[in-house]
């Protein structure tokens, strides 16, 4: 059984309830399952690096996941990680139409 961080990290969304876990248990790969810790869903770069923090700070390892639609199995939380879910971080941060450049957030589809 993973330890996961007790302090709060100030985030709109947390899953951490059996049922709501069941959803993230493996990516578009079914064939292999596991059930996360806790799922996380940051909206911001400060966010993603406070949710590190907390994990690295009491060992428990964590899991970027993006849609969850891989076919790998690469988004299965192994150990009761914490997944660290982008889809929230959906924002357009600077466009350079001259130079044919975006920065977006990972979650921006």
């Amino acid at each position: 059984m993973s330890k996961v961080p007790s302090e709060p990290v100030r985030l709109k969304v947390v899953y951490k309830t059996p049922e709501a876990l069941l959803t993230y248990e493996c990516d578009g790969h079914t064939l292999e399952r596991a059930v996360p810790g806790l799922v996380t869903l940051p909206e911001s770069t400060e966010e993603v690096q406070a949710i590190v923090r907390a994990c690295r700070r009491h060992g428990v390892s964590f899991l970027a996941r993006g849609a969850g639609t891989g076919l790998s199995g690469g988004a299965v939380p192994l150990g009761g990680s914490v997944i660290i879910e982008t889809a929230r971080m959906n924002r357009i941060l600077r466009l350079d139409p001259e130079a044919a450049l975006a920065v977006v957030q990972p979650g921006l589809v």
